[in-house]
């Protein structure tokens, strides 16, 4: 039987919340990890997994302008540059709340999960996720740390705002009949956080990595389950015709034949990914010893990454940058695509997407850049 603890981290505190136990505050700070490790023997005893709330007042909150895509792939455009949506150079631990991305250096996230290993399961939540996911329509004030507060708004479940702002100030120029403000404090937080069965994978805190092994992890958990459904079903079966010692213990012998019968399936996967990742060094090479300044290699490599939907208009070389003009069916997945190549590393969106009518059909306008070599033949640009 699975139980669990929560542990709400705020700047200056860390909340325990233990089953069946009153929430407890100890004093810690988040660059010493120190406290987190005094936790572990406790958690290890009390439960088989713990779910970390991140308090508003360790997250960078920011309101891009994303493309109106999917959380799963906004967070991976936020994860090619995390300067331009959180205004941070380091690779970033993030999750999308609506209009929102919410995040926290990766390093740190890693810090505080390496130090709680022994816990069982562990998975990491923002503040902000654990009070949209209460869902209806309230202004929330939660902690962000000594002398600070923070609101996190929703409505139907929605997050409308995430802002931090000295203590007593939130709400203090607003007449009393609109200071409709429900205080959280981090019991409160764990309290809710506990009442979230199995929080969706867009709603945790991930990096890339994290994210990728995960992903994997779920893949062979569905191989498993396919394998035990295989095998219900032919017990199940057996069972219905004849009640009998024998035939159940055939059906279970069966049953683990079926389970067996997975491994080459995982096995081939494994191959897979070591061909991948010698395919993925080969291009590397290729690409470092190719002359990649001339426009026909350049568009060589669009040939072999862009989907058949893709028509492109302009290629253009500045110096220092190579820029792609033209349209799409749906121009937001080109950037996972194309930044999977080498020759790519480094691509941006240049300006906002724009959709229209092209004969009925709706497609989309996309401008990317990247950088590349100076070309050696002193030609014009590539157009």
């Amino acid at each position: 039987m699975t139980r669990m603890a929560c542990v709400v981290l705020d700047p200056t505190t860390v909340t325990v919340r233990l089953p069946g136990v009153a929430a407890r505050t100890l004093p810690w700070a988040p660059a010493e990890p120190s406290a987190l490790r005094a936790l572990v023997p406790t958690l290890a005893e009390a439960a088989t997994s713990v779910r970390v709330v991140i308090g508003v007042g360790l997250l960078e909150c920011a309101s891009p302008e994303l493309p109106p895509v999917n959380a799963e792939e906004r967070r991976a455009i936020v994860w090619l540059d995390p300067a331009r949506y959180l205004a941070s150079d380091v690779p970033m631990a993030v999750t999308c709340l609506d209009r929102w991305v919410v995040g926290l250096s990766a390093s740190q996230l890693a810090t505080w999960r390496q130090a709680l290993t022994g816990c069982g399961t562990i998975d990491f939540v923002s503040a902000a996720a654990v009070v949209a996911h209460r869902g209806g329509t309230a202004r929330m004030m939660v902690p962000a740390g000594e002398g600070e507060q923070a609101e996190v708004a929703v409505r139907e479940g929605r997050v409308q705002t995430i802002r931090r702002a000295p203590a007593g100030t939130i709400g203090a120029d607003m007449p009393s009949a609109e200071r409709a403000l429900i205080a959280l404090d981090s019991a409160a937080l764990a309290d809710a956080a506990l009442a979230w069965p199995r929080p969706s994978t867009e709603s945790l805190l991930l990096d890339r990595d994290t994210s990728r092994t995960l992903a994997r992890a779920t893949q062979r958990r569905q191989w498993r389950a396919a394998a035990l459904t295989v095998a219900a079903v032919v017990l199940a079966a057996i069972g219905a015709e004849r009640l009998h010692t024998s035939m159940v213990a055939r059906a279970v012998a069966e049953a683990q034949t079926q389970e067996q019968a997975t491994r080459p399936a995982r096995q081939a996967y494994d191959r897979l990914l070591a061909a991948q990742a010698e395919a993925a060094l080969l291009r590397a090479d290729v690409a470092t010893h190719a002359r990649r300044d001339e426009p026909l290699t350049v568009l060589a490599a669009l040939t072999q990454r862009l989907p058949s939907d893709v028509v492109v208009q302009r290629l253009d070389w500045d110096g220092t940058r190579w820029r792609l003009d033209g349209t799409a069916d749906r121009a937001p997945r080109l950037i996972p695509l194309l930044d999977a190549d080498p020759a790519f590393h480094g691509i941006r969106i240049a300006e906002p997407s724009q959709r229209f009518l092209d004969a009925g059909r709706q497609r989309e306008s996309f401008a990317f850049t990247w950088p590349g070599a100076r070309p050696t033949d002193g030609g014009p640009r590539a157009r």
